[in-house]
Formats: structure tokens, sequence, C-alpha cells
């Protein structure tokens, strides 16, 4: 080969490698904005995109300012997402598949071979990997397709996170205003019995009365210590989402009382659609699909390629100077890449099988989850329309035959149960509908949820039968 054209076929060899393999690196927000976008793409009634900022943990003064009063959910929500380190566990699996994306657009390193038989008998060559150079748009493919399921993935662990944080705000917010109400019913027990002390003193009531009594204040008094206990436990549990400790932890409080019912529940129609269109683990389980779809070209491609290399080579024997070019690649003589081929087959088949699994499931989450969203609407606004007011009023009679000495202090303090007993499962019923409704916005954004679950407060006694007519 001539010298000259020795010369212009290296530049070109190294033009091409070097315009091939590009500089593409880590983007600055290490992917979040792509993650941002996704979560604000979602098109479902009633859901609001969360806020992902990068390097946004917040700082000590502003955590304090959050806990100097009870903390309330959409502050819960934000906090959760920018202390709770497991959500930057999520976002560093983005940056890494950015970090692959941009490791798969740089091909091998050349080799440098230098052979030496005698002074002045010596070779030199310099091979480039043309087999990674061949195979590099097959990769970058791949890697942008588990660049983009990482994405998704993350997305959808800022939305399980978002979820979980007004689980868990709902529950420590409802036990803590059932503690209120234990403590409320026993200070009136409490006044009911010392009463009661005094008439069975003069001898106004008989002592099996005032055994009665007794019972039913101690009765009071255990179930005080297990509702703090409940609500202490529920408190934990915000403050582990949150990812509170320390003296912060200790400060935390919620508010007193649930969110107030909406008006009326929300009104979806074809939740099927919505949920396969805009679910995350849906858009995943298709990413993961074109991923291995793509990969499935690699095997045998590789096995004949992947070893290629090629290069300039130059010789000096007994001083003569000789150029020219090498070219080495490896003989698929006893691995052809079949096997490899057929398990990426197999690989192809079970993602096309899940992703259809994910979507039926899907749609059945997504049904379960507006049932229950107006189930517990309604069985709540049940409770605060009808019962409620019904329970007020057989209350207002007892005191009235209490008053005319109808009764006895005894039946005083067991109306007192029975009303606290039907306020605490309306608690629990307005709570259900809360979390129910998380668990709608779960099921058609983000996956999974959709699960009724009614809470069966604890440490609740059965109301007594036979509440009286009303007259």
């Amino acid at each position: 080969m001539p010298r000259s054209h020795y010369k212009i076929a290296c530049s070109m060899l190294f033009g091409s490698v070097v315009a091939m393999t590009g500089c593409a690196g880590i983007p600055e927000d290490r992917g979040l904005s792509d993650i941002q976008s996704l979560v604000e793409q979602i098109d479902v009634p009633g859901y609001v995109a969360p806020r992902i900022e990068p390097d946004s943990e917040p700082q000590t003064a502003e955590v304090d300012h959050l806990l100097a009063r009870p903390l309330q959910l959409g502050e819960a929500e934000n906090l959760g997402l920018r202390l709770n380190p497991a959500v930057r566990v999520h976002l560093a699996e983005v940056g890494l598949a950015h970090a692959d994306l941009a490791q798969v657009g740089r091909i091998s390193n050349p080799t440098l071979s230098f052979e030496r038989f005698a002074a002045d008998d010596y070779g030199v060559s310099l091979l480039f990997h043309i087999g990674d150079l061949l195979l590099l748009p097959l990769n970058r493919q791949i890697e942008r397709d588990r660049l983009e399921a990482a994405q998704i993935s993350a997305a959808a662990a800022i939305l399980e996170q978002v979820a979980e944080t007004r689980r868990a705000w709902f529950d420590a917010v409802a036990e803590r205003q059932q503690f209120q109400r234990v403590e409320r019913m026993l200070e009136s027990a409490r006044a009911e019995h010392n009463l009661s002390r005094q008439m069975s003193a003069l001898g106004h009531t008989g002592a099996l009365q005032a055994a009665q009594a007794e019972i039913l204040l101690g009765e009071l008094e255990s179930m005080r210590v297990r509702q703090f206990l409940v609500t202490n436990d529920a408190r934990e549990r915000l403050i582990r989402v949150l990812g509170l400790w320390g003296e912060q932890a200790r400060r935390l409080e919620v508010p007193a009382r649930l969110p107030e019912l909406p008006a009326m529940p929300q009104e979806i129609e074809a939740v099927e659609r919505l949920a396969i269109t805009n679910r995350l683990d849906v858009r995943l389980s298709r990413a993961v699909l074109r991923q291995v779809t793509t990969r499935l070209k690699v095997p045998r491609l590789e096995t004949l390629m992947a070893s290629l290399e090629a290069g300039p080579v130059r010789e000096i024997s007994d001083g003569e100077r000789e150029a020219g070019w090498e070219l080495e690649f490896e003989i698929p003589l006893f691995d052809t890449g079949a096997v490899r081929s057929e398990r990426a087959r197999l690989v192809v088949e079970q993602a096309r099988a899940n992703a259809e699994s994910v979507a039926i499931a899907a749609a059945s989450q997504a049904r379960s989850a507006y049932l229950a969203h107006r189930s517990t609407w309604e069985m709540a606004r049940h409770f605060e329309d009808q019962l409620l007011p019904l329970r007020n009023r057989v209350s207002r009679e007892r005191l009235l035959r209490y008053n005319g000495m109808l009764i006895s202090v005894f039946d005083l303090l067991a109306d007192l149960r029975d009303a606290a007993a039907l306020e605490a499962r309306y608690v629990d019923s307005v709570r259900d509908f809360w979390l129910a409704d998380t668990g709608l916005q779960q099921a058609l954004a983000g996956g999974g949820g959709g699960g009724l679950n009614l809470s069966t407060g604890p440490g609740q006694m059965s109301p007594s039968a036979g509440d009286g007519d009303l007259h």
C-alpha cells in the first residue's frame, strides 16, 4: 500500500470511530426532568403530579418550620419525597442508566501490539474493535430501552412514595382523632362515675349498679391505653415514611381531625381504559418487552462480530519497511450463538406474557378501586347524615329519662359507651374513604392499590343491644 494511501486509510478509520462513538454523557440533573415529565403526563381525574427537584433535600430550618405546627397532607407528601432516602435510591437508578447509555456509546480502546525479533527486526500494529463499532447502534438502542424502563420505574416509585405517605398520614390523623374521642368519653365517664358513687353512698342506687359502673370505667381506662399505643404506632409509621429522625421525629404532630368528605365521589368513566393508558407498571412492562425484543437480535450478531478487530500494521525487517493492515476475528466453530438466541426468544415470550398479565391486573384493580371509592363514600355519608343524628337523638332521650329518674347512672354510662362506639366507626369510615381515594389514584396512575380494606378500630366495644324506643 502506498504511504499516502496508508495515511488516508488510517485517518478515515479513526475519524469514523470518533464520529460513531460520539460524546454523550450524563445529564446535569441525572435525568430527573424526564421523570418529572412522566408523572406530569398522567391524565387521571383528581390527580396532582408531585414535584421532583434535583438536590432538593430540605435544610434543617425548613423542616423545623414545617414541624412547628400540625403537618398538613400536602406538606407531608412533599417532605416524604425530599427526605426519604428510599426515593433517592430509585432516582439514582436513572442516573446509572444514563451512565450505561453514555458508556455503551464508547467502543473499547484500541490495542497496540509491538513485536521485536532482533535489533532491526520488529513490527507494530494498532487494532480497533470494529465489532463493537458495528454493534454500536444495536447496543445503544438496548441501553435507551433500559433507560426508559429505569425512568418509568423511578416515576412509579415516586407515586408509590406519595401514596404511602398519604396512607400513613390518614392513619395517623384518624388514630389521633380516635384517641381524643376516647379521652372525651373517659372524662365524661369519670364524672358520671363519681355521681354514681355519691348516689350509692346515699342509698339511691344498689351495690350491683355501682359495681357495674366501676367495671365499665375500668374498661374505658384500658381502652385509652390501647388506643394510645395504636396512635403512637401510626405516628411512628408516618415518621418512617417521611424519613424523620431525632428531635424532628419527636416534634411531629398531625391535625386533630380528618378532612371533610367531598360533596360527591368522583365520577370516572372507563376506569379500565384510564388504568391501561396511564399506569406506570403497564408502561414499564411494555418498555421491558421492547428491550428484550431488541436484545433478541444480539446473540448471533455478537458471535460473528464482537471479536472483529482491524487496523494498520507496520513492519521493519532487515532495513526494509512495510505497511499494511490486519484483520482479526473469532471463528464461531463451537459456539454459534444458537443457545443464546433460543434463550433470548424465551425471555421475549416471558416478557410478552408478563405485559398481558399486568394489563389484565391493571383493569381489575382499577374496577375494584373505583368500587371501593364510591362504596366507602356512601358508607361514611350514611354515618354522617343518618346514624350520627339518630344516635344523638337516642342520647338526648336517655338523658331525659335519667333526669326523670327512669334509668340509672349505669344506663347513662352504657349509653355513653354506645355513642362513642358509633363515633369510632364513623371516624373509621371517613378514614376508609380517604384510603380508598388514595388507592383509586394509585390504581389509575402508578399501579397496585384498589383493594377495599375496611378499618376495624382497635379497642372498640360493641354497642349493647336495645337502645330503647324513640318517643
